[in-house]
């Protein structure tokens, strides 16, 4: 094990490369705290942009604004006049069609849910119209580019760097794996050298009686929370299997999408924090970070984003 001297050493290498993450869900109403790591790439993919990992849930859960997705799969059933927007009496009329408020929605969750996120659009229409007709003026109601200004201009992610915060884009997202690639805004280059060089992920999985350290921000102080590994699954997730592996110490709320390194190790990390369980904390595992990373930059294309279409 470490000594105390070299495990402070260590800790401090690490935490230069750990950002606090802010995701902004909806003009201030609803603000997210969490973490996130500087990753170190080689030279064609640095001079792309520098390239931060967090996790997942930290920035592509929408709990207000999910609801314009639904609205643009359910667009065309619900402009039963084929006029490109839609108006109150129309999403009123479709909801109670499709998914009224009775014994058999209430149990039935597809349809419950439905109704939930069609609510969500009454409860935002006049709202998503005055956009509509700022983009449109002829505009009587919500229109589909008035439905994506509205997502866009509710959602705003940043991490805290020495010389403030600087705006992040969402280029990647797999809900599957739990993890986002975030992207420095291109349109200010000067603060690319606000960031620390960056982590590498680890080539190799962790086994069980691993010391390891899980890192990242809780109330805006940088916390280290030091464990053992005691094993390996395939997480249930609501989106499928989640590979992580496991450590005898809870995660605190706000260290997630933060890194997990190896005890004297602090240039590379082995996982991205996920959850806790009942008693332990999960994390996503190294091979799952890179095969999300090498599905992104192979392509060169964005990984689809959870509820894009």
């Amino acid at each position: 094990s470490l000594s105390q001297a070299q495990s402070k050493q260590q800790a401090d290498a690490t935490a230069a490369n750990v950002l606090e993450l802010k995701t902004d869900f909806g003009g201030g109403v609803e603000i997210k705290t969490s973490s996130a790591v500087v990753l170190k790439l080689d030279e064609e993919q640095e001079a792309r942009s520098k390239f931060i990992l967090t996790a997942n849930h930290t920035v592509a859960e929408m709990p207000n604004w999910g609801f314009t997705f639904q609205a643009k799969r359910d667009f065309a059933d619900i402009d039963k006049d084929n006029n490109g927007q839609l108006l109150r009496k129309e999403i009123e009329d479709y909801r109670e069609l499709q998914c009224p408020d009775d014994e058999l929605t209430r149990e039935w969750g597809q349809l419950r849910d439905q109704r939930a996120q069609l609510t969500h659009l009454l409860e935002h229409f006049d709202q998503i119209q005055e956009i509509s007709r700022n983009l449109n003026p002829e505009a009587k109601g919500v229109t589909m580019a008035g439905l994506d200004a509205f997502y866009k201009a509710a959602t705003h992610s940043s991490v805290k760097t020495k010389d403030g915060f600087v705006d992040v884009q969402v280029v990647a997202s797999d809900p599957q794996s739990d993890l986002a690639l975030l992207k420095v805004d291109d349109s200010s280059p000067k603060h690319k050298k606000s960031f620390p060089p960056g982590l590498t992920i680890s080539d190799d999985k962790v086994k069980p009686g691993e010391t390891v350290a899980s890192v990242g921000y809780v109330n805006g102080k940088l916390t280290r929370i030091d464990s053992k590994v005691v094993g390996s699954d395939l997480e249930p997730d609501d989106n499928g299997k989640v590979s992580t592996f496991t450590t005898d110490k809870l995660l605190t709320p706000g260290t997630s999408g933060g890194p997990t390194i190896r005890e004297g190790d602090n240039q590379t990390f082995v996982g991205i924090n996920h959850a806790h369980g009942s008693d332990t904390g999960v994390i996503v595992d190294s091979a799952a970070g890179r095969s999300f990373l090498a599905a992104y930059f192979a392509s060169g294309k964005q990984i689809k984003r959870q509820l894009a279409d």
